[in-house]
């Protein structure tokens, strides 16, 4: 189920993370939160392409590649990249290596340290990936 959640003082850029593992992505929504972004959880490709289709705030949605549903990681990023261009994606895999995605998609393998993941969607969205 796609939870909303941010602080009242959040910043209005939304990142969306789509994560099947619960305990793994509680960590790295709460990373981002104390960053002061707005974070929306979503546990897999469909939850997160709904989400995206209703909330045009989502700037960057950062996505395991490995989940439950009728699409991976990799297909959400493809439909994404042609649906929602401006939307930047970042995909997760401790099964993948960044050569075996498309060049415009990166790819952080798992296990990701939280302080520099954190630092590097922050400064995705600092590139002009947010309004």
């Amino acid at each position: 189920m796609v939870k909303p959640k941010s602080s009242p003082s959040a910043s209005p850029r939304t990142v969306l993370v789509v994560e099947d593992e619960v305990l793994v992505r509680l960590l790295i929504c709460d990373e981002l939160r104390d960053r002061g972004l707005r974070v929306v959880e979503a546990a897999n490709a469909d939850e997160a392409l709904m989400y995206v289709r209703t909330d045009p705030t989502v700037r960057l949605v950062f996505s395991d590649v490995r989940m439950p549903g009728s699409m991976d990681g990799v297909a959400l990023a493809q439909h994404l990249k042609s649906e929602f261009p401006h939307v930047t994606v970042v995909l997760t895999s401790g099964h993948l290596l960044p050569g075996d995605v498309e060049r415009e998609t990166l790819l952080l393998t798992k296990p990701y340290p939280l302080v520099e993941t954190g630092n590097r969607i922050i400064a995705l969205l600092d590139e002009g990936h947010d309004e």
